[in-house]
């Protein structure tokens, strides 16, 4: 049992003398337990927490372990490596800042590539930037914070600013979202997201696939019985995505909150509650005949959960 104990030790001398001397001793929870997490003070420590190419043998470091972030940390002029996170993160509502995200491996980029029936809160994050040069040939999953999250995954209290994502492609789709590309069976409570642009910009000219692009996610899947996911509370603010296809193909369009959703009686529950955008921009090549923006495309028998979504002075602009 966890505590503070107490060990008393009598010694006697050959004289007969004796005393008595008393012995302090903590009991802690394992590390990397919930009440004894792993504690992060710099960059380079996050870093080796969650790097993806050089797992640790312990599997706490990789599987249900408990860290908290104790101070700022700023990776300005640092190398991110690819982290994936499958334990907990507190970032204590501390703020990492500066990050250029890795390119090169796999199909899920983001500052965590994956993020796996773990849990991420408090945390915010400041000046996020990635791009690859060379347009990409497969598809990709990808969203600054996180390309993909699954396996009932938590996130709360999160906040995004001040960022850039561009995404060049010549595969038939990518999956983009300003904050996670792919979102399968997860929690969602209290994201922000501001003054952060997006760049999907799409070399295929013919394909009709270019429609997991949005905002904030890329796609919403809840592909299979009981893959639920809850969105609460969700702000985005003065924030731009920009669909850059080399052709007017007219199910290609972006959303605010997702590029698309996906929910039907035969899948999961898809919940999504009281999400504020105001100034953000959608730029697109051409003009698809609707009038609501809160998804992109829409597969068939659509249905979901939706209450209190607010979408103020949404500047809608077609790129010439």
């Amino acid at each position: 049992t966890t505590g503070t104990y107490f060990v008393d030790y009598s010694i006697s001398d050959a004289a007969g003398n004796s005393s008595t001397v008393r012995r302090t001793v903590e009991v802690q929870d394992p590390p990397g337990s919930s009440n004894n997490p792993f504690k992060i003070n710099t960059e380079q420590e996050l870093m080796y927490y969650f790097d993806a190419l050089d797992r640790h043998a312990e599997t706490s470091f990789t599987t249900n372990g408990y860290y908290v972030i104790e101070s700022n940390l700023d990776f300005q002029g640092m190398n991110i490596g690819y982290l994936e996170l499958y334990g907990h993160l507190d970032g204590q509502n501390y703020t990492l800042s500066n990050i250029n995200i890795s390119t090169e491996i796999g199909s899920y980029i983001g500052l965590f590539r994956v993020i796996n029936g773990g849990s991420l809160k408090n945390i915010n994050f400041d000046n996020l930037n990635y791009s690859n040069t060379t347009p990409y040939t497969s598809i990709k999953y990808a969203g600054l914070v996180a390309g993909e999250i699954s396996d009932g995954t938590v996130i709360e209290n999160l906040v995004l600013t001040n960022s850039t994502m561009i995404v060049r492609t010549s595969a038939t789709y990518a999956v983009v979202g300003g904050m996670i590309g792919l979102v399968k069976t997860s929690n969602l409570t209290n994201l922000s997201m501001s003054n952060t642009s997006i760049v999907y910009a799409a070399t295929d000219s013919t394909s009709t696939q270019h429609l997991y692009t949005g905002l904030l996610f890329g796609y919403l899947s809840t592909n299979h019985s009981g893959a639920d996911i809850t969105i609460n509370t969700l702000t985005s603010s003065d924030n731009s995505l920009q669909h850059d296809q080399t052709t007017t193909v007219n199910e290609n369009f972006p959303g605010v909150i997702a590029g698309y959703s996906r929910s039907s009686s035969s899948f999961g529950i898809l919940t999504i509650s009281n999400v504020t955008s105001t100034n953000d921009t959608l730029l697109m090549m051409s003009w698809p005949s609707r009038s609501d923006w809160s998804y992109g495309t829409k597969v068939q028998n659509y249905s979901a959960f939706e209450s209190n979504i607010s979408i103020t002075s949404l500047n809608l602009t077609l790129i010439v």
